[in-house]
């Protein structure tokens, strides 16, 4: 299971290893059967068709550059003495694969050439957007980390919600009200197997607080009023009248800041870095004179209102022609 594993790891690391930078090792050490310049034979691992395919000093490098991309294969060492072989014998399939493709001409199709492009592209916008990052670092504090967490706390690192655990029962009148909340009252009374009995809604708040948003706000503040606990208590809103039964407060539990750090410390350097793109962007379009043709969006945005008002005069109008004809009156 490991060994399979570990062969994954290294196959989809060889597949996202630079080819330009494989291609340059190819031209820097003259190893390359493109070439023409055929390496030492003792300094050839692997020939396809009579012609160098790699060299010793080719696979090393290419064997340090995956180790550096994928840190995590050089605790497999330990475990796997042949990954240095089973690294060689995935790179020998990678080249064939290469020599395939060469032989195939598939770099002549129409879609290759396309998405080739496409490849290339994408590699040079992921290379600016490295080292404009490089050129603005965003600097993050351990107190700015700290801050980050105590400020969103509720939000992002509790383990439990803090609030009430409640269950309520309405009704429209208060006699009725009264009579169910006497019965709840009782030592040991269920209120959810009260409301069964009596063919009544319980409804379950689950445990509520100030940011829920699934209890009505004069309803909730009734309940976070609530200071005895457990308890089953008559409350009205508006014509309605509740009988709640308030089963516990809990306080907030939160992950500890010192597990939630790095997660604090990441989500604070987005934020920043967020703020500094915007902020540098504008500088720049600024500094390059960026004109926006913000009329084209306009226009969009005045054609897609104007298509959904005709496609609303067209239901209405045919909603009125479904409609059966009036009869005439009598006279």
């Amino acid at each position: 299971m490991q060994k399979n594993l570990t062969l994954g790891v290294i196959i989809a690391s060889l597949l996202t290893l630079s080819a330009c930078d494989m291609s340059k090792k190819k031209s820097e050490d003259g190893s390359s059967a493109a070439a023409g310049h055929a390496a030492p034979s003792g300094d050839v691992l692997v020939t396809i068709g009579g012609k160098p395919a790699i060299t010793v000093k080719e696979f090393e490098e290419y064997y340090e550059q995956m180790l550096e991309q994928q840190p995590q294969l050089k605790s497999f060492a330990q475990f796997m003495p042949d990954l240095k072989q089973n690294v060689f014998n995935s790179m020998v399939g990678q080249r064939l694969i290469e020599h395939w493709a060469e032989e195939k001409k598939i770099d002549q199709l129409k879609d290759y050439q396309q998405d080739y492009k496409n490849a290339l592209d994408n590699i040079k916008r992921a290379l600016a957007f490295k080292f404009f990052q490089q050129e603005h670092p965003v600097q993050v504090s351990d107190a700015d980390v700290k801050k980050f967490y105590d400020e969103h706390k509720d939000t992002m690192y509790a383990q439990s919600a803090a609030g009430v655990a409640a269950v309520g029962v309405s009704f429209d009148s208060e006699a009725k009200a009264r009579e169910f909340l006497a019965k709840a009252q009782a030592p040991k009374a269920d209120i959810t197997k009260l409301a069964q009995a009596q063919n009544l809604a319980a409804r379950n708040f689950g445990r509520v607080n100030a940011s829920s948003h699934h209890v009505d706000k004069a309803l909730l503040d009734k309940i976070l009023a609530i200071n005895k606990f457990p308890s089953v208590q008559l409350v009205k809103v508006n014509n309605t009248w509740w009988v709640i039964e308030a089963k516990n407060k809990e306080e907030a539990k939160y992950f500890p800041f010192d597990q939630a750090k790095e997660d604090a410390r990441q989500k604070l350097q987005a934020k920043q870095m967020g703020e500094m793109f915007e902020k540098e962007i504008n500088k720049l379009k600024a500094e390059y004179g960026v004109v926006e043709n913000k009329a084209f969006f306009e226009k969009k945005e005045a054609k897609t209102e104007t298509a959904q008002a005709e496609a609303q005069v067209s239901e209405v109008a045919a909603t009125a022609d479904a409609q059966p004809a009036a009869k005439p009156a009598v006279v």
